[in-house]
């Protein structure tokens, strides 16, 4: 049994909101330094694996975490430390070759318009926004296959060369007459 589970365990038996605030108490007293939460996070953002195209998932986990990154720097002072360049660029390197382009010219242009380097926030709201736009990318070419698969059973001849096989929901549909 872990450290921490012994500790709120030895609180469990106390009556009221005692047990929680003890727990707390005994917690924080043991694991509670920010110094030692602030590099947990940036040992976890230096060791995080590079991503290869296409892998969505993992730049959703990757913005994701980020997100947590963001939301702690508010509690933790010494995590401002991510904000520095030569942290933003590792977390650059952790991204597939295309975005780190497209991030590239984004700090270019950020830049280019009389602002500072950009800040883990602004880095943070770029991977989402990749994120979301590669969703939209798939739903919207989703539909455009079913659209395309759909004309293709109204007319019945087969799905034009430009849509991926792969996209078509059924090649195979029973007429009503």
């Amino acid at each position: 049994m872990n450290q921490r589970n012994l500790s709120k365990d030895a609180c469990i038996w106390m009556q009221t909101l005692a047990p929680y605030l003890t727990a707390k108490k005994l917690l924080d007293d043991r694991y509670g330094d920010p110094y030692i939460d602030s590099n947990a996070y940036l040992k976890k953002i230096l060791e995080w694996p590079s991503k290869k195209t296409g892998d969505d998932a993992a730049v959703d986990r990757l913005a994701t975490f980020l997100e947590q990154c963001l939301s702690a720097m508010t509690l933790l002072s010494y995590l401002n430390i991510l904000d520095h360049p030569h942290n933003l660029q590792m977390l650059i390197v952790k991204l597939p070759f295309y975005l780190q382009d497209k991030w590239r010219r984004e700090a270019i242009r950020i830049r280019g318009n009389g602002a500072r380097i950009p800040s883990l926030k602004v880095f943070t709201k770029f991977v989402q926004c990749l994120f979301n736009c590669s969703r939209l990318r798939m739903i919207v070419s989703f539909l455009v296959a079913f659209s395309e698969e759909y004309k293709c059973q109204t007319r019945t001849q087969k799905c034009p060369a430009m849509v991926p096989t792969t996209l078509c929901i059924s090649r195979t549909v029973v007429q009503r007459r």
